[in-house]
């Protein structure tokens, strides 16, 4: 039995790559950018939320009925929260609970802003409405994560 070898490009046109293998050909090499991306949002977020002064972020929350220090500290809190997760997901720390964490700690921010805060949804550089874009980049992450 001879069978002919025939070349490469031949084959290759015989068999076209369907739209699955152009996604995950794409996508494959976006995982870690993604990731990349998130985890340096979280880190500057989380160091922001730590050394930025008082006087920078206080003014821009209006009358909310909460203390400064109540503000102060939730700046803190949430800054170090930030930084265990940039932390958590440059080690690749348990990656799918982690969108679960990421998705809870923006909508959580999302909601109680808008809640104490609405004006934040009118600042001239997007403030609030940043975080729509960032909820659907961290979906997308859990979503390339995901190898079953």
């Amino acid at each position: 039995l001879k069978v002919d070898a025939r070349p490469f490009s031949e084959f290759h046109r015989a068999r076209p790559a369907g739209t699955q293998d152009l996604w995950q050909a794409r996508l494959y090499l976006m995982r870690p950018l993604v990731r990349l991306v998130l985890a340096l949002m979280w880190l500057f977020s989380g160091f922001v939320g730590l050394t930025l002064p008082p006087e920078k972020f206080l003014p821009l929350l209006g009358e909310t009925g909460l203390s400064d220090a109540i503000w102060v500290a939730l700046a803190k809190a949430g800054g170090l929260a930030d930084l265990a997760i940039a932390l958590a997901l440059l080690r690749a720390w348990n990656l799918r609970l982690l969108v679960w964490m990421q998705l809870a700690m923006v909508a959580g921010y999302t909601v109680v802003f808008t809640a104490l805060a609405p004006g934040l949804w009118l600042l001239p550089m997007g403030g609030m409405l940043k975080n729509l874009p960032i909820l659907m980049l961290i979906v997308i992450h859990g979503i390339l994560e995901d190898e079953r």
